[in-house]
């Protein structure tokens, strides 16, 4: 018997029909026999007699199934009626009207005899056919596209025909005529299986995938071949191809490994050597692609949470130096910031006083010979041109230092898409900071968030906080110990690099060890030979986060300002999917302050929700923090006003934590989304940087905190931070509060989110409105939105979209401004 092809049930097996399920294994072995897929679905042979909810209900299940076997978006599925309607076929019109709006009309089928064929198709207008010759009484509908025939002749076969050239069928690809096959090896030669393999080649605007025809991984790793126990693999692929490359990656997207390739002038099939994959490329948390790949003991470790207290210690630290400052400054905003301030002050009717930092540097520099080299960010145009400040901060700096004795300051040139982001400095090679924000008034804020905080000062004219401009939280991290070693090495590679002509600046020695915490610094650098020691970049910030998504058993915390990126966004879906018990949590904003990303950054919240099935987006919560507090006049109105989430923190399963100045987006993790999104603007301002763009990312530096992984020794250092944290954002006293030790019942951290931010929707939507003491509401606020509201980045636009009178409340879109100079409160009103 020679088969076209065959039609198989997407409906689960039953103990009646064991293998009544189509599989991928089948799948594929049909396709590579030349062979066509019909899908049928029937879960009971009256179910198409049940009500509108069956017909739903049913088309969902097709849908997650297609989603398995990785089938086109435009897959047709035949809903059976399987049984005579015997002159009432408008019985399964609900079930059918339930099928074809959730599953959409246009690839809706029915399968049954003449009545029902012809009465859903007139009258229902089901495009897609198939007709069975049972209680047909030897009549066919014209118009049905498929036909079964012959029922159980041969015995265990029913046999069908087409009656037209296309049936809805999943046609196989035809033949590739490139493929490439190998095996995935450990050291010891055994083959790893579960691994995910791609093709790429290299196009005018970049690499693409050339997506596997074989591929049966669904939405996850469609395009992907996945290895098999023995470590095997085939990918197949659809046209000529030179130049191409092999890329092994782990179950949530690391590349494992450099790329196997090119390959050039591949005629048919390309059989390759085993490849073999390190077992510290396998698994484990410690990054092993950069400079640094060893984690290192024997450190101490103080998280400073938000800046009134990261920048108070830091001043204190600097003035308390003894022979040498090294920094990475991003932004200075000179005269214009304080980092301390003096009692009274700021309060009404008196001029404000405290402590700036570029006095504290010239200080020490004066009066104790402390040697100062500031490595500030320099953004330029490709052209050369210097873009001057409130964008950039390195004149400022230059003149503000100018004559001063023992400090030296030099300007790192950077793409104005691509600039030193990195805020770290050393004191004395004993202490280090890794400082969250940059230094402008309006990201000073204590763990309150107050609306009305006179330490806020008025708006600055810096292009840092052009849609800031509201309460502020950051995380801070002060080091000591040999880690530092690290940091001294990133600032060396820096320094040399702002003025090659001048001589070589070697890095400080590590200090030696002072506690027992194990961490990691990893880095994100520039490509296009921007350094000669790393020419093609690196991007260990972005394995430290793929390596931890990908161990995490329990819970994944996110803090961070931005939201993306692709491989992250992807990452995220592939765990949760992979790891059923797995709860995600991302406190984020709703309104961010780059031109596009107020686009990208719904989107991938989106993404991430959309991309998972019901009970999967059950265990993803996303959240925005608020606050709310009493009028600034007597007898107001209640303020509410959003704040912003400037940290860059991650926290998985109170054992790992990575915390510095780099964003889960492109240009801090990979390559730089704003060429490309804003690409007009670019390129008419000379802002487009030369080279490969896939190469174009910023300066960044993060430590990443290892408690009992990968060997690093034990510490509640992880646990405390996440406690403190909380507390913080959802309202608690203190970070010991009962609720925050153990996850509720269940085991499910996110449910204690839910709870608060629900609290606290429900004081803000209550008749009387209530302060509930909590700052997080969830974004989206309707439980099972996937898409983000065009109005989400305002606060009235929000807080409508969450059900709450706003008429009822005082909505500010920024922090009350203070005038320091006179001592007084420059707004009252939002």
């Amino acid at each position: 018997m020679n088969a076209e092809f065959v039609v198989r049930y997407l409906s689960p097996s039953t103990s009646g029909h064991p293998s009544k399920q189509l599989t991928n294994q089948e799948r594929q072995a049909l396709h590579a026999l030349g062979i066509a897929v019909g899908f049928v679905w029937e879960s009971t042979g009256s179910r198409a007699s049940e009500d509108y909810q069956a017909g739903v209900d049913d088309a969902k299940a097709a849908q997650k199934q297609l989603r398995k076997l990785g089938a086109p978006d435009n897959s047709v599925v035949y809903f059976a009626v399987d049984f005579d309607t015997a002159g009432d076929p408008g019985q399964v019109d609900e079930y059918f009207r339930g099928v074809t709006e959730t599953f959409g009309l246009a690839n809706t089928g029915v399968y049954g005899g003449y009545e029902a064929v012809e009465h859903l198709h007139e009258k229902k207008q089901i495009p897609w056919m198939w007709q069975t010759a049972s209680w047909s009484h030897k009549k066919w509908y014209a118009d049905a596209q498929l036909q079964q025939y012959s029922i159980d002749d041969p015995p265990g076969f029913d046999l069908d025909r087409t009656t037209v050239s296309e049936a809805g069928l999943w046609e196989p690809v035809s033949s590739p005529n490139r493929r490439v096959e190998g095996r995935i090896v450990d050291a010891k030669g055994n083959g790893v299986e579960a691994l995910a393999v791609g093709v790429f080649r290299q196009e005018l605007h970049g690499e693409r995938l050339m997506p596997d025809v074989y591929s049966s991984q669904g939405e996850a790793f469609h395009g992907y071949a996945r290895t098999a126990v023995d470590g095997t693999f085939t990918v197949g692929y659809d046209g000529g191809v030179d130049d191409l490359v092999v890329r092994v990656f782990s179950s949530v997207g690391r590349q494992l490994g450099p790329d196997h390739g090119p390959y050039s002038d591949v005629k048919a099939k390309l059989v390759l050597p085993p490849i073999q994959v390190a077992a510290a490329d396998l698994k484990g948390r410690v990054s092993t692609t950069g400079a640094f790949t060893q984690s290192v003991t024997g450190n101490a470790v103080e998280p400073l949470i938000d800046n009134a207290t990261a920048w108070k210690a830091l001043y204190d630290d600097v003035l308390k130096a003894e022979h040498s400052i090294d920094w990475m400054l991003f932004f200075l905003d000179v005269g214009r910031v304080f980092m301390t301030f003096d009692d009274p002050t700021p309060d009404t009717g008196v001029t404000t006083t405290g402590g700036r930092l570029e006095d504290a540097l010239k200080k020490v520099a004066q009066d104790k010979g402390v040697k100062v080299r500031l490595a500030c960010n320099q953004l330029t145009a490709h052209t050369a041109f210097s873009i001057p400040w409130p964008f950039t901060t390195a004149s400022q700096v230059t003149s503000a230092m100018k004559d001063v004795s023992n400090v030296r300051v030099r300007a790192l040139r950077t793409p104005a898409t691509a600039p030193i982001h990195a805020k770290f400095v050393v004191i004395d090679n004993k202490i280090a900071y890794l400082i969250g924000s940059p230094f402008v008034s309006d990201y000073y804020d204590g763990t309150t968030h107050a609306i009305g905080d006179a330490r806020h000062g008025d708006f600055s004219s810096c292009i840092d906080s052009r849609a800031i401009k509201v309460p502020t939280h950051d995380v801070s991290m002060r080091l000591r110990g040999p880690v530092i070693g690290q940091l001294n090495e990133t600032f060396a590679l820096h320094w040399n690099q702002a003025d090659p002509d001048a001589p070589e600046e070697p890095p400080a020695p590590a200090p030696p060890a002072v506690g027992t915490t194990s961490l990691q610094v990893v880095r994100s650098l520039a490509g296009n030979a921007r350094y000669t020691a790393t020419p093609h970049g690196e991007k260990t910030v972005l394995e430290s986060y793929l390596r931890a998504i990908e161990t995490a058993k329990k819970y994944i915390y996110f803090e961070n300002q931005y939201f993306t990126n692709d491989v992250v966004a992807e990452a995220i879906v592939r765990r949760l999917k992979e790891r059923t018990e797995l709860c995600v949590i991302f406190l984020t904003n709703n309104k961010v302050d780059i031109p596009s990303y107020d686009v990208l950054h719904p989107q991938h919240v989106g993404r991430v929700l959309s991309s998972l099935e019901d009970d999967e987006r059950q265990r993803v919560g996303f959240f925005c923090p608020w606050s709310h507090e009493s009028g600034a006049m007597a007898q107001s109105l209640t303020e509410i006003c959003r704040n912003y989430i400037h940290s860059k923190v991650a926290i998985i399963d109170d054992d790992w934590i990575t915390v510095g100045s780099a964003n889960l987006d492109g240009a801090s993790l990979d390559y730089s989304q704003n060429p490309y999104t804003n690409w007009f603007a670019t390129w008419l301002f000379g802002l487009r940087p030369k080279g490969d763009l896939h190469e174009n990312r910023e300066t960044e530096v993060n430590v990443s905190l290892f408690d009992q992984v990968s060997g690093g020794p034990t510490t509640t250092i992880v646990r405390d931070v996440r406690r403190r944290l909380w507390a913080e954002h959802l309202g608690y006293a203190s970070p010991t509060h009962a609720d925050l030790q153990s996850p509720p019942s269940g085991g499910d951290w996110l449910k204690l989110w839910r709870t608060r931010a629900e609290a606290k929707l429900a004081g803000l939507t209550a008749s009387q409105i209530t302060i509930h003491p909590g700052k997080v509401l969830a974004y989206p606020p309707i439980p099972g939105t996937t898409k983000i509201s065009d109005d989400a980045d305002s606060a009235e636009g929000y807080l409508k979209w969450a059900g709450v009178k706003v008429d009822a409340l005082n909505v500010r879109e920024h922090f009350r401004r203070f005038d320091w100079k006179h001592g007084q409160w420059e707004d009252t009103a939002s």
